[in-house]
């Protein structure tokens, strides 16, 4: 532990920090749902926030669907947050694409901007050139149905369709960007992240790290992927990455970028698993980088299954802009992977004869390849059918060197023993094989990839490369699904493959700490809110961890109390709990938020990805200023036109002590009074106390066709203890057939 002065220095330095995190001033929280301040997402001044602001979206059952534009700045230390507050058994908010909503207020750049992604990171209107968002985090949130066939709404009414490019998160341009545990599907490009041929509009800084990313693509379409993105560095850490939409030819990951680093992803299907090319918009900027000449992947498990949508060629390094002058020029270096791949030679509509592992496009691209696990099997349903073949490299060319590598046997060299572009592959005196073709996993049958204790993998791990040393060490692995834990040697050196030794061997070392969920919230009168600490990826010895409370609209001694003090994990202990008092008050208000920092963890821990928590304490008195506010308590509803009817709510929040009234009315749009609704307009009257109205508007069931068609409702002309809320006043009815 340290002797008295070593002690005494750590804890002066934990109270200095402890006292500049108390100093900081937090800025605005914005919470997003239902009874909340911000009853929709479009509510939220999103062309205003500033560094340390946080949109915190809060679970609700029905989706979201509303456009998000994000175009301004926060700091290393004050990042800009736009953050998914887990419903009660962990579910995400979901943002929905389809007839997605785009509030007047978003400023966007340019008009058509919203049909190229759902959550898009850019400039605004206005901005002045050079403006780029920065230190931005996107977190727990669901994405999806920003896809082609599907289209948004505009302030008017009118539909604009999405284009066949559009993202689920779309990085129009931007630095320092992190988008994490969110699960983006459905869309025709999940994630794009884009740069251009000037330094005013490229991308820099990106981390993707442990998202599910899942379902994305276009049908009979191979222009669109998973993931599609081109910035100068670029880190993919601990994702999932599932198959595309079915019938979807694209890639699962495609990379423009200089300094890409894929690590400790699993990565399943796709025309290729890794699609790794040349920069196309960013060349002058991504070409002229160091990190062009270097890319890294390593500790992923990269599954071909047999099937639909399964690859004849895993990894492409390389380019395909046909301009070879621009291609990768580089070392790709691949290290510490588990590659398996099932297919079946013939009697199968997705029969390949030979699956080769890597494409190169010319001798000019180099592979550093050690340490990995290749393994290929026939197709589970046609046990009597000859396995695909595994090849190490397409005809194509390449210059490769492979180092204590494990390969199913019966392997060669090039597609079709065809050497034809005068391609070197040395090392593979090095390889280690059976007859049984049995790498010794624990479970392959259920995809884990561990080690048996008998597994012929284990210790065989052999020194990197100068280049790769101290650079990208593989020290964690993949945890099934999307996390990481530390991965210390267990033996006499590293396993091969993404796993060191079985799952049943439990994770090694001190871990690293962080909160089990970065947003919660709390009543008033709670009493107090219970926070859960987390130790991942190794729980040997015992550890400890700083905490502190820090103000922001809550303020300590009236709604909480401030707490500061240090959390102790014994050895075995993997989770463990701070309490904060949260204090009642008579008083009406709006809900008040303040956050709980962990820093400064010891005897060898370290901090993980979560060391900020923002608890929110809910007022659970009605509020008492001014009227009542009025408006609907959803603004999007959807309805099948036969059904007969759509039923709308009308909420009324604030003081109810007086009676009030609303108009409300119908306003056809695509779908036409008459033909397939009854207009509506009627005064509609709230009682004293009274704090909702059911309208129920009449659907006639008529023919229309297979196209979806919309219909507006509108508040107006309030009176007696009634106001118009800003955002709930205009509620869109869709109905379809």
């Amino acid at each position: 532990m340290g002797d008295k002065k070593s002690l005494r220095r750590r804890h002066a330095a934990s109270r200095s920090l402890v006292e500049r995190l108390e100093a900081r001033q937090l800025l605005t929280l914005y919470d997003v749902g239902p009874g909340l301040a911000y009853t929709s997402i479009g509510a939220v001044p999103w062309s205003g926030l500033q560094a340390g602001d946080t949109v915190a979206i809060h679970y609700r059952p029905e989706a979201y669907h509303e456009a998000i534009l994000i175009s301004t700045n926060g700091t290393a230390d004050a990042p800009i947050r736009v953050i998914g507050v887990a419903g009660p058994n962990g579910e995400r908010p979901i943002i929905d694409g389809e007839d997605a909503t785009i509030d007047p207020d978003l400023h966007y750049v340019y008009s058509a901007m919203p049909t190229r992604g759902l959550v898009t990171v850019s400039v605004g209107a206005g901005y002045t050139w050079g403006d780029k968002p920065s230190y931005i985090e996107i977190s727990g949130l669901e994405v999806r149905n920003a896809h082609l066939g599907n289209s948004l709404i505009r302030s008017d009414n009118s539909t604009v369709p999405y284009l066949s490019n559009a993202a689920g998160i779309y990085v129009e341009r931007g630095e320092h960007i992190t988008i994490t545990n969110c699960e983006i599907d459905h869309n025709s490009n999940g994630l794009f992240v884009a740069s251009g041929d000037s330094e005013e509009v490229q991308s820099r800084d990106i981390l993707i790290q442990g998202n599910y990313i899942h379902d994305n693509g276009n049908v009979g379409s191979d222009r669109q992927h998973n993931a599609y993105t081109e910035a100068i560095g670029i880190t993919y850490e601990d994702n999932h990455f599932g198959p595309l939409l079915p019938g979807s030819g694209g890639n699962n990951l495609k990379d423009r970028s200089a300094g890409l680093v894929v690590k400790n992803n699993w990565i399943e299907g796709g025309a290729h698993l890794l699609d790794l090319v040349d920069a196309e918009d960013s060349y002058g900027l991504a070409g002229a980088d160091p990190g062009y000449k270097q890319t890294f992947v390593y500790g992923n498990i990269l599954i071909d299954t047999a099937g639909p949508g399964n690859s004849s060629n895993l990894v492409h390094y390389g380019g395909d802009s046909g301009v070879d002058a621009e291609y990768r020029l580089g070392t790709l270096y691949f290290y510490n992977n588990t590659v398996f791949i099932q297919g079946a030679r013939r009697d199968s509509p997705d029969a390949r004869y030979s699956t080769e592992v890597f494409r190169f496009d010319s001798n000019a691209q180099i592979g550093d390849i050690r340490n990995n696990i290749f393994y290929s099997m026939g197709d589970p349903a046609l046990p009597d059918v000859e396995a695909t073949g595994l090849t190490l490299m397409d005809s194509t060319g390449g210059t490769a060197y492979f180092s204590d590598n494990w390969i199913s046997p019966g392997w060669s060299t090039w597609r079709n023993d065809d050497n034809s572009a005068g391609g070197t592959v040395t090392g593979t005196n090095s390889f280690i094989s059976n007859a049984e073709n049995d790498p010794g996993f624990v479970d392959q049958g259920n995809f884990d990839f561990h080690l048996s204790d008998s597994s012929q993998a284990l210790d065989q791990s052999g020194p990197l490369v100068a280049a790769a040393i101290g650079h990208q060490e593989p020290s964690s692995q993949y945890v099934v699904h999307q996390g990481h834990t530390a991965r210390d040697v267990i033996g006499t050196a590293l396993d091969l493959g993404a796993f060191e030794g079985s799952s049943a061997a439990g994770p090694a070392g001190p871990g690293h700490l962080q909160f089990q969920v970065t947003a919660q919230s709390v009543l008033e009168n709670a009493g107090v809110a219970h926070i859960i600490v987390r130790r991942l990826g190794g729980t040997t010895g015992a550890v400890t961890v700083h905490y502190t409370t820090v103000e922001g609209t809550a303020k300590a001694g009236t709604e909480f109390t401030a707490i500061s003090g240090t959390l102790e994990f014994a050895d075995g202990q993997s989770t463990a709990e701070i309490d904060v008092a949260i204090l009642d008050n008579p008083f009406s208000g709006s809900n008040k938020s303040l956050q709980v920092q962990l820093i400064n963890p010891t005897d060898g821990a370290t901090l993980g990805s979560s060391t900020q928590l923002t608890l929110t304490i809910q007022n659970n008195e009605p509020t008492q200023a001014g009227p009542s506010t009025v408006q609907f308590s959803q603004t999007t509803y959807s309805a099948s036109v036969s059904a007969g009817q759509v039923v709308v709510t009308i909420s009324r929040t604030g003081d109810l002590s007086l009676p009030g009234q609303i108009h409300i009315e119908t306003k056809a749009g695509s779908a036409k009074t008459r033909a397939l609704f009854n207009q509506l307009s009627q005064t509609i009257n709230f009682a004293q106390g009274q704090h909702s109205q059911q309208v129920t508007i009449e659907l006639l069931n008529q023919s229309m066709g297979k196209v979806k068609r919309t219909f507006q409702l509108k508040l107006t002309n309030p009176s007696g203890g009634i106001s118009l809320g800003r955002q709930g006043k205009v509620a869109r009815v869709t109905l379809h057939p």
